[in-house]
């Protein structure tokens, strides 16, 4: 028996009670935490995501060079398909007329147009300096008082300059817009010529 009267006895009965009465329970764990295998997929996740992306992005970028590619490739061979060379060019001072050489070395038909619609036949005339001296039409019609170059041969609204073909073409200069006759003699002279968006050539010449 101790200090306060209890025999072993009753205390070891009085255990037993209370445990009956209140049983052992089990702390709760904490559920606030990511276990490993939740971890693990949700790793799998990202980086499925991230290669997903990166795989969109790569068949972006590859579609957009080969779409400028395929452009370029385009480009070059319409550059090929259309050209013309300018071989020539006489400039008659008495009748400010020129002539002009031409030949198609390209495989498609060249339009020599003169009419007043476009696309048509165009160029632009520049002096020793690099100054332009104007850029005109082959239409020879007045708009405001300021008359257009005037392709009086060699041109027309069905005429073309036919692959692997020479041809020549004559101009009006004379009261036009590119009315050259201030010039000082042998003034050298460069003109390009636009033919209805289908190709280009450039060449000089003397007055």
């Amino acid at each position: 028996m101790n200090k306060k009267g209890i025999t072993p006895t009753a205390f070891s009965t009085s255990r037993k009670k209370l445990a009956k009465r209140a049983p052992y329970q089990r702390y709760p764990k904490n559920k606030k935490g990511i276990t490993p295998i939740i971890a693990i997929i949700l790793l799998l996740m990202m980086t499925v995501a991230a290669a997903g992306a990166s795989f969109y992005w790569l068949i972006k970028i590859q579609s957009q060079m080969q779409g400028g590619t395929e452009q370029y490739q385009e480009n070059v061979f319409d550059r090929l398909a259309s050209s013309v060379n300018w071989l020539d060019a006489d400039y008659n001072a008495t009748s400010e007329t020129i002539t002009v050489y031409l030949q198609n070395v390209g495989t498609t038909d060249i339009p020599l147009d003169n009419s007043t619609t476009d696309p048509t036949t165009t160029w632009i005339l520049k002096d020793s300096e690099q100054i332009t001296v104007c850029e005109s039409k082959f239409d020879g019609t007045t708009v405001l008082s300021v008359t257009s170059v005037d392709c009086y041969s060699g041109c027309g609204p069905s005429t073309n300059l036919q692959s692997s073909a020479s041809t020549a073409i004559y101009l009006n200069l004379s009261d036009t817009k590119c009315d050259i006759s201030g010039y000082s003699d042998d003034t050298l002279m460069r003109a390009t010529v636009f033919f209805s968006g289908e190709a280009t050539t450039s060449g000089t010449f003397e007055t």
